[in-house]
């Protein structure tokens, strides 16, 4: 009986450690896919608008209702806001995103669950992460409503990429938005998005 035991646990722990190295390997395997693209993306003079445009929001007025710094009650934790929410004052659903910098889309799944934002409670489905890169910029896009833009596509500054919306761990209409500054090679640094958008705190 102890040795079935210990053998199922072998098992167990073979299944994670091949499971483990599995996510290493596709995340290996996407950034080197990601790198090569942007390589040529960058040799072939694509990225002629790298620095992110200052406002970037279509549809209505906009203002800053987070920012970068704010302390955070999320799941009952007070943390770091890793970026700025802004939300359009004249609630507009149709709110368009366009893209601050010319780039490249990357879209990831963030599960669905449960958190506490504050006092309330959320029970929120998936939703999706919508990342623009270029070789001196990351741009991070979350709550999104809709995507206007395919996995992987070349986009241009200006060009249409979402909807702003409520989806996800958020509690109103709105854009989360980060900024990250590096040289292409994935060691981009977080930035303070408030000195690159003319938007200001409601």
């Amino acid at each position: 009986m102890f040795i079935a035991k210990v053998v199922a646990i072998v098992v167990i722990i073979l299944v994670i450690v091949e499971a483990v190295k599995t996510m290493a390997d596709s995340n290996e395997l996407f950034s080197q896919i990601y790198q090569q693209k942007l390589a040529e993306q960058v040799h072939q003079g694509e990225f002629k608008n790298k620095i992110p445009k200052p406002n970037f929001l279509r549809g209505g007025e906009f203002c800053i209702t987070s920012s970068y710094g704010d302390a955070r009650s999320y799941n009952d934790i007070l943390g770091f806001h890793n970026g700025i929410d802004i939300a359009n004052k004249l609630g507009d659903l149709d709110t368009i995103i366009t893209a601050p910098h010319d780039g490249i889309v990357t879209i990831r799944i963030v599960n669905g669950g449960e958190c506490r934002v504050g006092e309330r409670t959320i029970y929120y489905n998936g939703s999706l992460a919508l990342e623009l890169y270029n070789d001196t910029f990351k741009t991070v896009y979350l709550h999104t409503g809709s995507i206007k833009v395919a996995n992987g596509s070349l986009v241009k500054q200006g060009q249409p990429i979402a909807k702003i919306g409520s989806n996800g761990c958020s509690i109103g209409n709105h854009l989360h938005y980060e900024i990250y500054k590096g040289s292409g090679d994935f060691n981009y640094r977080i930035e303070n998005p408030d000195q690159y958008v003319s938007y200001k705190r409601c």
